[in-house]
Parts: structure tokens; C-alpha cells; sequence
């Protein structure tokens, strides 16, 4: 367990962009809703892991508390071993996740509250043998965001393989749990045990409180969240070992009683008959422990000293029984030859008993791990379900009403525009949305198959083109298209590498990708598509890497500005001639930019906006083709950066965005650019947006 250092408490959450090796932001959580929330792994240490099973009591620092608190009584939960990297499980919580369950957890005699608040009660599903890192590594792949850390949050699939993989480990042979003890419980006959908190600040050695074992959950029993076929079978088998303990204590009464009229016969240098060799091999690891035996045999010996006036009293013992010998302790010795054969049927027996009680256990275990997966996939089915169920008849009605009127609107209004995807301050969007500026109407017009983020998106022949870009975990190379007048989707040749934060532009027939970049690096390379081939093919690299760069085609020319190299922002420009093939450097902007804007607009380039490596900035500068030259003009009334911009009806329009404040606020502003000057209107239809394409159409 171990806090996480980072910035002050967000107002509102924005996705993780740009990675944190460009900007300096803390990463904390992937920000899973209630319904994608399938999992959540808790930490601990060598010192405090024996505290965790004992309180059965699972905890983080406060910080970790918004996805805490959507744990919900039998959610599956893992336990993270920071000491080792090893991850334990399979848990359940057995409570919703609360702060403060038990204020004096993972404390010590200095310390009032518990350092760990977001807490959860739990019980034990199944303990399998623990995963080291290389085994849960490719199932977490998309939650690390350091090579050492990850988010704590599993969806379904995560979870389902997860469970999988334990089960294939095996079950962990426990023979028992730790007791925790605490000095402030002494008064109730509790002993003392010091401990160190994993990642606490002061690393002190402190005491912890005891809680008993017998609260702990068998390794056999049943999970909680329901009954299986497993009980009448645990029912059956018991039956039999009672009735073969019956059988038992029978044939050994019928032995002692004949042992009074047999002769007596030295048994000393005869051996046992060997262990069938099935059952060794069956039991190398499975074998009746001491106090079983013990407790059998007291029994055995109480009912023939009540029968026998006490002559025959504790007449055999535990090890007596396993190895086939007799104890000769009043001097007395069974002579009867038959004598021997029926101490082998007992040892026979009690094989038989351990064989019953193994196959028992397998079974519980084959299903109670059946019962886990199914578990998994019926709590996925009812999510699903209900989400259906609160899409009423009436609310789809509407939509499709919605979706007609902004066809309609589309084509028959020029100036309006679409935002593609996005972030809305506290949601990931797969929203393509219909606006028309002069009217502040918005409409949802369709869909993206999944919600992507910090893509680009482009009108082509009458399509709009949709490339790359992110869920705020995972990196997309998908290309996909969507028909305006036959309302149809078509998906395209993937990408030659998953990226996000790339700029698309369409010359001459053909679409052109350039830059870039994911959470390990930044690209230069340019990919281009031609329709009519229907695939990618490389060309010509640019002259710098470039992670959020902007670009824009004027007369036949793709021209590419700013962006992130992977160690500073620029402020170069480049220019690319698909007759010649080449790239070539123009004069640089006054100003280092990534993740703005270039509208073009009477054949000049606008560049608005964007991220300078230290804050967000409000300056514009515009380049004029046929001179190579920039020029500045009047900045912005905000700064911001990731906006949608676009030029219609002879006006620039720039919406949303995020801006400079401590909260990294998401904008709901729209400013205007008309007459050379900039004004910020009263539009509210858009409402908070980041991160998303504006396309005119």
C-alpha cells in the first residue's frame, strides 16, 4: 500500500494528454464508470499483508477513494504485494468501499488515524497460489503508466483473465493464518506485534491489533454471493466419511474383542502391506493431519472403554494406526493370524477415506471455480441488461427524430460544421455531433463504433474520415469513415502504427497522416491513402518528430507546424510538395506550439493557440504562402489549447478547449474571428469539450 504524490485535487477530470513526458501531470486512475468497473487491486507489504488477512481488511491512501467507493459487496478483488510484486488473490468485498471502516488500521501508538482511509471489507473467494509480475503483466499491460506503477482499476475482460490465471496457478495450501496483535488490546488477553506499512512516510515500526483467524473464510467454503450444485455434493461426501468412520470403529471393536479369547503373536519383525502405489502418487501432498487422527482414535478408544469396563482403555494410537503396529503396552499380544490382515484392511480403509476426501476437494474446487467465471459473465449480462432497460421506447424515438433533423439540417445549411469525439470534463465521447454556429443548434448526428479521443478527422468526397487517436488508456491505428447521405459506416486499412495526437489532411485525391505519437515516443513518419488502392504507403518522413503537431493543405501543399519532438516544443514549420516528393523548411513561428489549431482561411494559415511547454497560450500567427513569412495578429480573450477550430461562412470559429487555471479547466466558450479582430460570443449550445476534430463541411 502507498500513497501516490501528485498535484492538487482536480476540479474536473481530464484525460491524461499529452503523456505525462510532455506535460507534467499526475496519472492516478483510469476513471472507469460504475458499469466498466469490474476489479480493483488493494496493496500491501511484507509487513502489513499478515494485517490486511487478519482485519480482512483491504485499504488506500484517500486519494484512491472515487473508484473505491464503487466497490460493491462480491466484487472480485487482488491483493498487490509491493515487497515482491506479487499478486494474490482471489478475494471478494464484502462491504461497499467507505472511508474510515476501521480509523485505526495499519496505525501505530503515535498515530490517530489510519494512513490508509479508502477501505473494504473483504472475504476469501478462493487462495491461489500468488502471480509474479511476468504473469499478470500482459493482462495489465494497458493500466501501466510507468514501468513500475499501474492504475489499480480491471474492467470485465482484465477481471475475466485475471480469474483465469489464478485458477490455472492452484489452490494455495494454507495451514493456517497469523494472528495480529495490538498493545492498546491487552486489556482483552491480546498480545503484541509490531509491523511497517508499505510506502508510509515515516516507515515507522508500529503495533497492530489482533483479530481472530476463525473469521477467516475456509478455504472451502462456498463464496458468499450465492449457492452452487457444490452443496449437495459436499452433503454426500460427508455422509460417506461418517458412515466409513462407522465402519471403522466397528471392525476395530470386533478386533479388541477377539483379541481377549486369540492367542498372542509376536508381530514385531512383519511388515505392513506397501500403499497401493495410485494412492501414494494421489497423496504426496494430501494426507489426514495429526488431530484428525488423534481425535478419531480418542473416540474409538472412549466407546470400547464404556463397552469393556475400562480393560481395553486407550488401546491404540495415531501412529499405531498408520503404521500398522499394535501397542503391546500391558504386556498383552494378539497371537491370531488373522490379526495382521485386518490391521491392513484398516490401513486399507483409511486410504479409501483419503482418497474419498481428495476427490471431494477437487471437486469443490473445479466448482467453485466454475462458479467465479460464471459470476464474471452473469454480472456482466445484468449491466448490460440494465442498460438496456433505461433506454426507454420513447428516448430512442427522439433520438431518431434527432438524427433525421440534423441530416436535414446538414444539408440544408452550409455553414454548419461537426465535432468528432472528445472529452466532456467527465466522459470519454463517441459522439459525432451536427452544429450550426449562426442558430447555436446542436444536434447528435451518429456514433463512432468506440469512443476515441485526441483523433483526426477530415471531410472526404463527401465523408468524414476518422484516424487514430485514444480512449485515455489504449492507442487506436483504426481508420473508419462515416456516409453523410447514405448514413453509413465503412472501416479502412488500419494504420501502419497506433498513435494519437496526428494531424490528417487531404490533397489532390489523397489523404495524408503525419506525426503523432503514443505513450512511448513520437513519430515523424507520413503515411498516405489513396481511396481507389485502399491502403497505406509510406512516403517521405518529415524533417523533425512531431507529437501533436497541426497541419492544413493550400493549393496542393501540406504545410505542418509545431508540435512535440520528445524533448522540447517547436515552433518550425514544414512544407511538403507531393510533385517533388520532399520536404523543406519555411520561417518558424515567433511562438513553440503543440496540441493548437491551423485554419486556413482566403488562403492564409491561421495557427491558434496551443501549449509552449510551460502553459497554454492565446497568441495567433498567420503565414502567408506565396512570402514564406509569419505575422502576428490579435491574440485571443483565453488562452487555450486542444479547441476545435474551423472556418465557415468567412469567420474562424474556436470552441472549447482546455485552459490555464490549477484545475486545467475544460472551456465551454466560443470566439469568433471576423474583421481582423476577436470576439467571444454567447454560444452555449456545445457546451465543455476538449480534445475533439471540428470538420467543415
Amino acid at each position: 500500500m502507498g500513497k501516490k504524490k501528485g498535484k492538487k485535487a482536480l476540479k474536473e477530470k481530464i484525460p491524461p494528454t499529452p503523456p505525462e513526458w510532455t506535460v507534467n501531470r499526475s496519472i492516478s486512475a483510469r476513471n472507469l464508470s460504475t458499469e466498466d468497473l469490474a476489479a480493483v487491486i488493494f496493496g500491501c507489504t511484507h509487513y502489513t499483508i499478515k494485517e490486511c488477512l487478519s482485519r480482512m481488511l483491504f485499504g488506500l491512501p484517500a486519494a484512491h477513494f472515487p473508484y473505491v467507493r464503487k466497490v460493491y459487496p462480491g466484487m472480485a478483488l487482488f491483493l498487490f504485494n509491493y515487497s515482491d510484486r506479487k499478486m494474490h488473490g482471489v478475494f471478494e468485498a464484502a462491504s461497499t468501499g467507505q472511508l474510515n471502516i476501521n480509523t485505526l488500521a495499519w496505525t501505530g501508538d503515535d498515530s490517530e488515524k489510519s494512513p490508509f482511509p479508502a477501505q473494504v471489507r473483504i472475504q476469501i473467494r478462493t487462495r491461489y497460489q500468488p502471480l509474479v509480475e511476468d504473469q499478470y503483466k500482459p493482462i495489465l499491460a494497458d493500466n501501466y503508466f510507468q514501468e513500475k506503477h499501474f492504475w489499480n482499476e480491471l474492467d470485465p475482460s482484465q477481471t475475466k483473465k485475471m480469474l483465469n490465471l489464478f485458477m490455472a496457478q492452484g489452490v494455495m495450501k494454507i495451514s493456517s493464518l497469523p494472528c495480529w496483535t495490538d498493545k492498546r488490546s491487552n486489556a482483552s488477553g491480546e498480545s503484541t506485534s509490531s509491523c511497517h506499512v508499505g510506502n508510509s512516510s515515516a516507515g515507522a515500526e508500529i503495533a497492530c491489533p489482533t483479530w481472530p483467524t476463525a473469521e477467516l473464510v475456509s478455504p472451502w467454503t462456498a463464496p458468499s454471493w450465492g449457492k452452487g450444485p457444490e452443496e449437495p455434493v459436499i452433503k454426500s461426501e460427508q455422509q460417506s466419511f461418517c458412515s466409513d468412520a462407522s465402519v471403522l470403529k466397528q471392525q476395530i471393536t470386533s478386533v479388541m474383542l477377539e483379541r481377549e479369547s486369540s492367542s498372542m503373536v509376536d508381530f514385531s519383525n512383519i511388515e505392513p502391506p506397501p500403499e497401493p502405489e495410485d494412492a501414494t502418487e494421489m497423496y504426496e501432498e494430501q494426507t489426514i493431519s495429526d488431530w484428525e487422527k488423534s481425535s478419531l482414535i480418542e473416540e474409538i478408544n472412549e466407546e470400547l472403554e464404556s463397552e469393556d469396563g475400562g480393560e481395553i482403555a486407550s488401546f491404540m494410537t495415531a501412529e499405531d494406526l498408520v503404521d500398522g503396529s499394535v501397542l503391546e503396552s500391558d504386556g498383552l499380544l494378539d497371537q491370531s493370524s488373522d490379526f495382521h490382515n485386518i490391521v491392513a484392511k484398516l490401513i486399507q480403509v483409511i486410504e479409501e477415506l483419503k482418497a474419498s476426501g481428495w476427490e471431494r476437494d477437487q471437486r469443490i474446487s473445479s466448482l467453485e471455480q466454475d462458479l467465479m467465471v460464471s459470476r464474471a459473465e452473469i454480472q456482466h449480462l445484468k449491466d448490460q441488461h440494465g442498460r438496456m432497460e433505461s433506454c426507454t421506447l420513447a428516448q430512442v424515438e427522439q433520438a431518431e427524430e434527432n438524427v433525421s433533423l440534423s441530416n436535414s439540417q446538414c444539408s440544408n445549411h452550409q455553414e454548419s460544421l461537426l465535432l468528432v469525439g472528445g472529452f466532456d470534463g467527465s466522459s470519454w465521447l463517441a459522439a459525432i455531433d451536427s452544429y450550426l454556429p449562426s442558430q447555436d443548434l446542436m444536434e447528435p448526428l451518429c456514433s463512432m463504433t468506440f469512443k476515441r479521443t485526441s483523433a483526426s478527422s477530415l471531410n472526404f468526397n463527401g465523408e468524414i474520415y476518422i484516424l487514430g487517436g485514444t480512449n485515455g488508456t489504449s492507442w487506436y491505428d483504426t481508420v473508419e469513415s462515416y456516409n453523410l447521405a447514405c448514413e453509413k459506416w465503412t472501416n479502412w486499412p488500419s494504420l501502419n502504427k497506433k498513435k494519437g495526437n496526428l494531424a490528417g489532411v487531404s490533397i489532390n485525391g489523397k489523404i495524408f497522416v503525419v506525426g503523432g505519437g503514443n505513450r512511448a515516443e513520437c513519430f515523424s513518419e507520413v503515411e498516405l491513402l489513396d481511396p481507389n488502392i485502399g491502403s497505406w504507403i509510406p512516403v517521405r518522413s518529415m524533417l523533425h518528430k512531431r507529437f501533436a503537431p497541426a497541419a492544413a493543405g493550400i493549393n496542393g501543399i501540406l504545410y505542418v507546424t509545431g508540435g512535440y519532438d520528445g524533448n522540447q516544443y517547436l515552433k518550425s514549420t514544414e512544407i511538403f510538395d507531393p510533385r517533388e516528393c520532399s520536404w523543406r523548411r519555411l520561417q518558424s513561428m515567433s511562438t513553440r506550439r503543440g496540441c493548437h489549431s491551423v485554419v486556413v482561411l482566403h488562403e492564409q494559415l491561421y495557427a491558434i493557440g496551443g501549449y509552449d511547454g510551460c502553459q497554454m497560450v492565446q497568441s495567433v500567427e498567420v503565414l502567408e504562402p506565396r512570402t514564406g513569412s509569419w505575422r502576428i495578429v490579435e491574440p485571443m480573450a483565453e488562452s487555450r489549447g486542444y479547441a476545435g477550430a474551423v472556418a465557415v461562412g468567412g469567420k474562424i470559429y474556436v470552441i472549447g478547449g482546455v485552459t490555464n487555471n490549477e484545475a486545467d479547466e475544460v472551456l465551454s466558450t466560443v470566439e469568433c474571428y471576423e474583421d481582423q479582430r476577436w470576439v467571444v460570443t454567447d454560444l452555449k449550445a456545445v457546451g465543455k469539450r476538449c480534445h475533439f476534430s471540428a470538420v467543415a463541411l
